[in-house]
């Protein structure tokens, strides 16, 4: 579980995530030029997600340094559809030098068991199909294709996204 003194590093991991995504989907990432930009924005976000009910950050760490994190939420299936809440897993991220190294399933490892203790039956991801690694690891814990997602620029901007 993350704590207070997790702030700051699991922020400078995020920042390495956007920029990994602007990479990969420029079209649906905020295009923030500095550090100090981001952090602006992520820190009222991580913070307002922690607060709702039933989320939870989780930390790697490898001697005494953050190398990992992923952010949990339960939510429950809409009302016309039978069975237990899912476990979202909104983030995931290792720090690339220390991918390969098990770290990643040991996040998963934990959302799992987050998830089982209060009730969730499956756990459930989104996954950009151009991040072709993700897509491996996510398959080799087992995650298979359940739905797609779309997605279609509609505010006037460049691009169809």
């Amino acid at each position: 579980m993350a704590t207070a003194r997790d702030a700051a590093p699991l922020t400078e991991l995020a920042w390495d995530l956007l920029n990994y995504h602007a990479g990969l989907t420029p079209e649906g990432t905020v295009p923030l030029q500095t550090y100090g930009e981001f952090e602006a924005v992520w820190a009222p976000y991580l913070h307002d997600f922690l607060l709702e009910p039933d989320s939870e950050a989780m930390v790697a760490e490898l001697n005494g340094r953050l190398v990992g994190y992923s952010l949990l939420a339960l939510r429950d299936r809409p009302p016309i559809f039978v069975g237990p809440p899912d476990v979202i897993i909104a983030e995931l991220l290792v720090a690339p030098e220390h991918r390969r190294a098990g770290i990643g399933a040991a996040l998963m490892a934990a959302a799992y068991e987050w998830g089982r203790k209060r009730g969730a039956g499956y756990a459930r991801l989104h996954v950009y199909e151009a991040n072709a690694d993700a897509m491996g690891f996510y398959e080799h814990e087992g995650f298979i294709p359940h739905e797609r997602v779309l997605l279609k620029r509609i505010d006037g901007g460049d691009g169809d996204g």
